[in-house]
């Protein structure tokens, strides 16, 4: 599948279109692709504060957001991104005005870089203990309820990357020692909804896509570490199925909606 050209441009992607100019073009464009597969270095310049009210007022009027206070708590970090330019062809460094949304009701936190509307971008996703963890269903509520803080914000989706980063979380080093108990980065081997069994995926990213709210970016833009994934919002997600059914069923076959909807067809 490839997402409308408007879409990769917002996400920072470009078509790979390649059009028949020789081997100089190739060679260029080859070498962008290098470029780009390098993973953006990301540093945070400061801790999470809480928002304070003249902050909160700042913030809405800023990025044209109602901060729905009842569901969420508001904090501000700041962060520096060394990244790739497409437009610029080149790395450059800039700052980021991060603000990380924490559920009330779970504590799980979403920290995102909001100038990247349509399109926020999720920066880091975690709990407030990583040692204690919440249990599927009440994760996937959470991030229903971020999706839901999206949606009423006129905000078209987020994405981000699956990838097991230097934050803890759990380990089991009983069943996986030779990943030194990180359960993250081992095979998800996991039944699609076409009765295949996964192969490259881990299972973070499995995880993720089991919750039937997140979809993967097509192969073409799988570049540098982790699974690339996109979560739309209700109406961004329905607009995609409408658009290109086919697709949809192949980047959706790995919700635990769909496979369940099918599971007896493979038995």
């Amino acid at each position: 599948m490839r997402f409308a050209p408007e879409t990769l441009e917002i996400l920072g992607l470009k078509p790979k279109s390649l059009p028949n100019h020789g081997e100089i073009y190739a060679a260029h464009h080859q070498e962008r692709q290098n470029r780009l597969r390098i993973a953006p270095k990301f540093k945070y310049l400061s801790g999470y504060q809480p928002l304070t009210k003249a902050q909160q007022a700042q913030i809405s009027e800023e990025y044209s957001l109602v901060l729905d206070l009842k569901s969420f708590r508001y904090e501000i970090a700041e962060a520096e991104e060394d990244c790739f330019s497409e437009s610029q062809n080149l790395r450059i460094k800039r700052k980021i005005k991060c603000i990380r949304l924490v559920d009330q009701k779970t504590e799980m936190h979403f920290d995102c870089d909001l100038s990247t509307k349509p399109f926020v971008h999720i920066l880091f996703l975690g709990l407030k203990d990583p040692q204690k963890p919440i249990g599927f269903f009440k994760m996937k509520n959470s991030m229903e309820r971020f999706r839901n803080w999206l949606e009423e914000n006129q905000i078209d989706g987020a994405y981000g990357r699956s990838v097991a980063s230097q934050y803890s979380t759990k380990l089991n080093f009983k069943r996986y020692p030779h990943l030194d108990g990180d359960w993250r980065r081992a095979k998800a081997n996991v039944k699609s909804s076409k009765g295949q069994r996964s192969k490259g995926l881990d299972k973070l990213s499995a995880l993720y896509l089991r919750t039937e709210l997140f979809i993967p970016f097509p192969k073409e833009n799988q570049t540098g570490d982790g699974l690339k994934i996109l979560m739309p919002t209700k109406s961004k997600m329905k607009e995609m199925w409408l658009k290109d059914p086919k697709e949809m069923e192949e980047l959706t076959k790995f919700s635990k909606y769909e496979y369940n909807r099918n599971k007896n067809r493979y038995k």
